[in-house]
């Protein structure tokens, strides 16, 4: 087996994990029951504290890390012409099925240009946040060098706390220095490294910086709720809840990268296989289960008063392994390959 096989493999074992992360934290989220979801008490369940911590922003490292592989072998143009094809496409046939089903189903309408936006964003809000980002990044990464890149990406940073939200750009701006964090990382990979002690060492820093971080959490300070532009509220509140998003984030994220490294050598193959495997499939997982969810566990798991962890578990488990087998199915087609997964 070659190194960049090996690489690949375990690329997707990361994107497995993240994948799992995902599922177990909307079914969380999903199959408490109808006042558990509505009241949004599952932001105050420790489990799901921890995973909405860290999870996205895993994914989005990793998304960065992965576009940079990308960057390095496409001009601007071909950059493009693979984002519109690989993400653009998908986005807008699976956020137009999505709008039938859930006119169908709920009599959803749009009755103005702000909804159809809000709509279209933000169904699918991570996808466009992994488009706008690699957009930003090979822009200034391919017209600019050295301390420039810098000092754009520091004015960048700066503008988004006084810019609107709207569209899901709060999401957008969150995740950007993970995005960028995952794309640099790939590039100076080999100025990054540290011996196994140091790596150690850190691990154990940030395990007790994730430990106080967990007891300073509070419901404001999810981006689902208070969101991340200062403009018209408290520039002193949200700065501190942006700032403290980053520092869990990141710092999940290294907890999460090294814990996943040491148990990359330890599961046996099987294992390792089956979570490559959803790794290759976790845009089609991301997708189906996001439907699965909100159109049948959702209402299929109404009645329930409150969380049941088995039940939370069997759901994940059938939900990875159900999308996982759809997506499979679907990619059998090159068209509906193509044009549904990009691929």
């Amino acid at each position: 087996m070659t190194k960049h096989t090996v690489r690949n493999n375990y690329l997707d074992f990361l994107k497995g994990f993240a994948i799992i992360f995902v599922v177990l934290g909307h079914s969380i989220q999903l199959t408490g029951g109808i006042e558990f979801a509505n009241y949004l008490l599952f932001f105050y369940n420790p489990l799901f504290i921890i995973i909405y911590s860290f999870h996205m922003p895993l994914f989005m490292l990793i998304s960065g890390y992965l576009f940079s592989f990308t960057s390095k072998k496409r001009n601007i143009g071909s950059i493009i012409k693979n984002r519109i094809r690989t993400l653009l496409v998908p986005i807008t046939i699976w956020t137009l099925i999505w709008f039938t089903i859930d006119h169908y189903l709920n009599g959803k309408m749009l009755l103005s240009l702000n909804e159809v936006l809000e709509y279209f964003t933000g169904t699918f809000w991570f996808l466009w946040s992994v488009l706008v980002c690699s957009l930003i990044v090979m822009l200034v990464d391919k017209t600019t060098k050295g301390k420039l890149s810098f000092v754009i990406y520091c004015i960048i940073f700066a503008l988004s706390f006084i810019s609107l939200d709207q569209y899901s750009f709060h999401m957008h701006k969150y995740m950007f220095p993970f995005f960028l964090a995952g794309y640099y990382t790939n590039k100076y990979e080999n100025t990054l490294k540290v011996s196994k002690r140091v790596e150690a060492i850190l691990a154990c820093i940030c395990l007790i910086v994730f430990g106080f971080l967990f007891k300073m959490y509070t419901i404001d300070t999810s981006i689902y709720i208070s969101m991340f532009s200062i403009l018209g509220r408290s520039a002193e509140t949200i700065i501190y809840y942006d700032m403290y998003r980053y520092a869990i984030g990141f710092v999940g994220c290294f907890l999460a990268l090294f814990a996943l490294k040491h148990i990359y050598k330890w599961v046996p193959d099987s294992i390792k296989h089956w979570i490559s495997d959803m790794g290759k499939n976790s845009l089609g997982i991301y997708i189906i289960s996001n439907f699965l969810f909100i159109f049948l566990i959702k209402r299929l798991f109404a009645p329930l008063q409150g969380l049941n962890y088995c039940v939370v578990g069997i759901v994940s488990i059938i939900m990875l392994l159900l999308c996982n087998v759809i997506t499979q199915q679907i990619k059998k087609s090159k068209i509906c390959s193509v044009l549904l997964f990009g691929r």
